[in-house]
């Protein structure tokens, strides 16, 4: 059991950090996380784990990498 993400986001979401798209090579950190389930017994996913004890994505140091390609 598991779940999969594929996301798509239009550049011109982000044309207010940079004009044109990154070169390839470039690399943003960046995490992806969600909830699942309601309060006392929600659990949280996160693509990349930050290492804590409590559900806190918050962890910077911790985050993947998006490689950007041609």
């Amino acid at each position: 059991m598991g779940w999969s993400l594929e996301v798509a986001i239009p550049w011109g979401n982000f044309e207010e950090i940079s004009r044109r798209p990154p070169a390839a090579g470039a690399i943003w950190k960046a995490n992806v996380n969600r909830w699942d389930g309601v309060a006392p017994n929600r659990r949280m996913s996160i693509w990349s784990d930050p290492q804590n004890t409590t559900a806190w994505p918050h962890v910077p140091a911790r985050f993947g990498e998006l490689v950007f390609v041609e």
